[in-house]
């Protein structure tokens, strides 16, 4: 079976510091979450070769600016943790930014774009220098960040939810006080573009809330969360909120459901204004990846069937292109306690499927492959031999199309 080779490439390679793309078979059509085994990938098996020019970050943070008719990406790159970068994908095409200021290098930040001052809001994240979490908020103007100077705000928080509502007219963020504890609580906050204000609904959703999605929803005027991390060990292990939450600007409303994203960690969610419905991707569960495609309608989850679609994956980062109008997905991963496969592509949601708009590296040489091949075995070598494009990173390997499928949909021997 798949997952026999899939764990049997992570074992040979966990000490060599190399990772690969999984080979997989044909995505579910079941729109049950009962499964507990990882989506099969429907993507394309024709490489496609990305430019030289690039963006390849480390668990980034990603929002649409409106004024400038372009997708924000902002993160730090692998490899170098002590700078921060800034990207603009615009007609098609990624290009860097060189502000004058930066806000300090970090992951997992909470952003958003916030239509009543026409910026971009960067809050919180966990400082790559320390490990701690952030406390900060940035907003960009299209031209540089400047440091908000709110006299007080949220706590400093890891991996934020935060999303603008401009039924209210200001942003909101979910965030959990204390990520790791055993008293966790959420909080909502919201932004009015100079400060925050604590807010204080009927209910809040239960925590952990770390790892979930969080979106507005254009159809129903309200803000929807889904989804977080399920603790495998701990005084928290099988506490599992399986529910989609809806926030109208007084309280949080449950809408339980046995139907609904099996990705419950770390997916993504952004509206789509073609089909007016939130369209979820990807995400985990534990050590299980997905990349599934479901809409929410308000009313339910609905799982769909596109003819192509990006491999499993989770902590993928999304923003609706409106120039465009396609939703924009890009990175992501394969994590595990011993291994891990890291993806630098872009991938567009049109309302029917999924196309491949920049693939993580351009082609690999014949050296790269001899290299991949003394590392990974004759397994591996076959499947390298036919894709033929691969990345070099910092220390990884990724694979820029899918690796191929056996007919039936097992891996090719």
């Amino acid at each position: 079976p798949c997952e026999r080779w899939i764990t049997m490439w992570r074992r040979s390679i966990a000490g060599l510091g190399i990772v690969f793309a999984a080979c997989s078979g044909p995505a579910s059509t079941s729109s049950s979450p009962s499964s507990a085994s990882s989506a099969r990938s429907t993507a394309s098996t024709t490489p496609v070769t990305a430019p030289h020019i690039q963006p390849r970050l480390d668990r980034p943070s990603m929002a649409y600016d409106a004024p400038r008719q372009q997708v924000i990406l902002f993160g730090i790159p692998t490899g170098e943790a002590a700078v921060s970068q800034t990207w603009a994908w615009k007609n098609g095409r990624w290009t860097q930014l060189h502000p004058p200021t930066s806000p300090p290098p970090r992951t997992w930040a909470g952003m958003a774009y916030d239509g009543t001052t026409q910026t971009t809001v960067l809050f919180g994240g966990q400082s790559e220098a320390s490990g701690a979490p952030m406390q900060d908020t940035w907003t960009w103007d299209g031209t540089t960040w400047s440091k908000a100077t709110a006299a007080s705000g949220p706590p400093a928080t890891v991996g934020p939810q935060i999303a603008d509502d401009p039924a209210l007219g200001r942003l909101i963020m979910l965030i959990d006080t204390q990520p790791e504890g055993t008293k966790q609580l959420t909080e909502t906050w919201a932004w009015d573009g100079r400060t925050w204000a604590q807010l204080q609904p009927l209910t809040n959703p239960p925590a952990p809330r770390f790892g979930g999605v969080m979106a507005y929803d254009n159809a129903t005027r309200q803000i929807v969360l889904f989804g977080q991390i399920v603790f495998i060990v701990g005084p928290q292990v099988g506490q599992t909120d399986t529910a989609t939450w809806t926030f109208d600007g007084r309280t949080w409303t449950s809408h339980a459901s046995s139907v609904h994203p099996r990705g419950l960690e770390f997916g993504s969610m952004a509206y789509d204004a073609a089909t007016s419905t939130l369209v979820h991707f990807g995400g985990g569960e534990a050590f299980d990846f997905f990349n599934d495609t479901w809409a929410w309608s308000g009313a339910g989850w609905k799982q769909l069937s596109p003819s192509n679609s990006p491999w499993i994956r989770d902590e993928p980062v999304v923003a609706y292109d409106a120039a465009d109008r396609q939703i924009l997905v890009y990175g992501g991963g394969v994590r595990t306690q011993v291994s891990g496969t890291t993806y630098y592509d872009t991938w567009s949601w049109d309302g029917l499927t999924w196309t491949l708009r920049q693939a993580s590296a351009s082609a690999a040489s014949s050296d790269q492959l001899q290299a991949m091949v003394a590392a990974a075995g004759p397994h591996v070598a076959g499947q390298a031999a036919s894709t033929g494009t691969i990345g070099v990173g910092a220390g990884d390997f990724a694979f820029a199309s899918q690796p191929p499928r056996a007919p039936g949909g097992g891996c090719q021997a």
